[in-house]
């Protein structure tokens, strides 16, 4: 007797669930479902090592790059930048280079072998860091060294002396007077000299006040 449509989704159902229910279709399925596991846990694994590789590939392209400008030095050479002296400059370790400042120019001058920083700050508040990297070599134009006590004076002659700077003026005190430089030991420590001539060339100087 032909099933009326009303009942024709019931109808398909209970036969399919009658297909299943058969001798050796249970097993059949249950086969089929196993051989397909290792497929499936391979296409898992496939797809879990793509997403990885895609995460770690996004990471490095999002990773900030390294944009700290960076100086080379050799021991005892001494170095202008070419910007204008900012508000305040430090050196995070200054026996690792000097600093020299004055009204035309910014001077770096290299003590030890090793890497330090340089901060300058500027009007609007904002700072940038430098990186200083001092080989070991030695400089071949080497500074002129300087011994004095705490306390002492020396004055030191030149053909001429148009100026003089100094990069720590709580270690030493200096004051040009004619073609020499008095220099004065206030405290123990080392510091850079710089003193220029009448033609506009520069002698670099280390002073150690002991």
């Amino acid at each position: 007797m032909p099933v009326p449509s009303i009942l024709q989704p019931f109808t398909e159902k209970a036969q399919a669930m009658n297909y299943a229910n058969k001798p050796g279709r249970k097993e059949h399925l249950l086969v089929s479902a196993r051989r397909l596991e290792p497929v499936v846990l391979v296409a898992f694994i496939l797809l879990l090592t793509l997403g990885c590789q895609t995460r770690h590939a996004k990471t490095q392209d999002e990773a900030p790059r390294d944009t700290v400008e960076t100086i080379d030095l050799l021991i005892g050479e001494a170095r202008d930048l070419d910007f204008e002296a900012p508000n305040r400059l430090e050196i995070v370790d200054s026996s690792i280079a000097d600093v020299v400042i004055t009204a035309r120019r910014v001077t770096i001058i290299a003590q030890q072998a090793g890497s330090t920083k340089l901060i300058k700050w500027h009007g609007d508040g904002s700072k940038k860091e430098i990186r200083l990297r001092v080989d070991e070599r030695m400089f071949a134009d080497r500074p002129i060294p300087v011994d004095l006590q705490v306390g002492q004076r020396i004055d030191m002659d030149f053909d001429t002396v148009s100026r003089a700077a100094v990069a720590d003026p709580e270690i030493v005190d200096i004051s040009v007077v004619r073609s020499s430089v008095l220099i004065h030991g206030l405290r123990e420590g080392r510091t850079s000299l710089l003193v220029w001539d009448g033609t506009g060339s520069r002698m670099t100087m280390i002073v150690t006040v002991r």
